[in-house]
């Protein structure tokens, strides 16, 4: 159960010295986006950064608090820092990264861009990553969550494991297939 439901209330009772907010534009229609970076969801900042490559916008919110930083979490369909809603409303594409706890090697795919989550499921299923689309609790399926708010109205949200997250080499991997999708979408792709 997240303390904060708003990025209001969360700057409101935390102050700026809680968290960073890292912002790159490159004036892409695909940005990627990490709203539970630095200690929330570990690895995920990071993955993100490789994901956008020097190609596409990202935008990391990084929890710098040494303790209780997962106190900073606002659920995706909450998340509401304006710099990221600003971000998105100018995206064709988002694509988000999460990370779950299990050190069970996973990656779940949501969000309601079907089309394009189902080109990613078949490049990290290629890359020999165990993912799964359908059929798991990390839906990403609400109107409201962060991936997506674009301007099409969907997005693909990825929730990758610690096992995953952990890793240098993994992120780098996932990093890969999921930019190498992104740099041929939707011009290319069938």
């Amino acid at each position: 159960m997240d303390i904060y439901t708003s990025f209001k209330q969360l700057h409101q009772q935390e102050g700026d010295s809680a968290f960073q907010i890292e912002l790159v534009d490159r004036q892409s229609s695909t940005s990627i986006v990490a709203p539970h970076g630095g200690n929330i969801e570990p690895g995920t900042t990071e993955l993100c950064q490789l994901i956008a490559g020097n190609r596409f916008n990202y935008y990391c919110f990084n929890a710098l608090k040494p303790q209780h930083s997962p106190d900073l979490h606002i659920t995706s369909h909450r998340f509401d820092e304006p710099q990221c809603l600003a971000l998105a409303s100018r995206s064709q594409t988002i694509i988000t990264v999460h990370g779950f706890k299990s050190e069970q090697p996973m990656i779940y795919l949501g969000g309601l861009d079907k089309r394009l989550k189902q080109i990613i499921f078949e490049a990290l299923l290629t890359a020999d990553f165990p993912v799964a689309d359908d059929h798991h609790k990390y839906q990403g399926i609400n109107p409201n969550n962060i991936c997506n708010r674009s301007q099409t109205g969907k997005g693909v949200q990825l929730e990758i494991s610690r096992h995953f997250r952990g890793c240098q080499q993994q992120r780098q991997l996932i990093a890969k297939a999921v930019h190498s999708v992104l740099s041929r979408y939707p011009k290319g792709v069938t």
